[in-house]
């Protein structure tokens, strides 16, 4: 059986599982990915909510035989809470985790550099 190491990363009040943006997608799960998740601002990672999205990674990776080895991280508050919720339609470039845009659930878009600054905001009011 394959084995894989993962973190999971937990403040007070809830935790996520980090993956790369390109395993979710090999595994066919972006779809199934709620807004509840976050992501990295260079689109790479996916940080998966502890309820009910970290386990559809787990139990995608069940079915393909692949054991995951968790560790774990923990602080009083999560950076991750400040990342941009998840979107199936964010576009990562080439590969290289550069990311052109997140569009937001509430309808807002975001442009990111390679370095994961923001460089332009497209609110979904009009205001730019």
């Amino acid at each position: 059986m394959k084995k894989v190491v993962k973190h999971f990363y937990s403040d007070g009040g809830h935790g996520w599982l980090r993956i790369d943006r390109k395993e979710a997608e090999s595994l066919n799960i972006l779809d199934k990915i709620s807004t509840y998740s976050y992501q990295s601002k260079n689109g790479r990672f996916i940080y998966l909510e502890e309820d009910c999205d970290a386990g559809i990674y787990f139990n995608a990776m069940k079915a393909m035989n692949v054991h995951v080895d968790v560790k774990y991280h923990h602080s009083e508050y999560s950076s991750i809470r400040s990342f941009p919720h998840y979107s199936k339609d964010s576009k990562a470039s080439d590969g290289t985790g550069n990311l052109k845009y997140i569009k937001h659930p509430n309808g807002n878009e975001y442009e990111y550099n390679q370095h994961g600054k923001l460089i332009h905001a497209k609110y979904s009011d009009g205001f730019e």
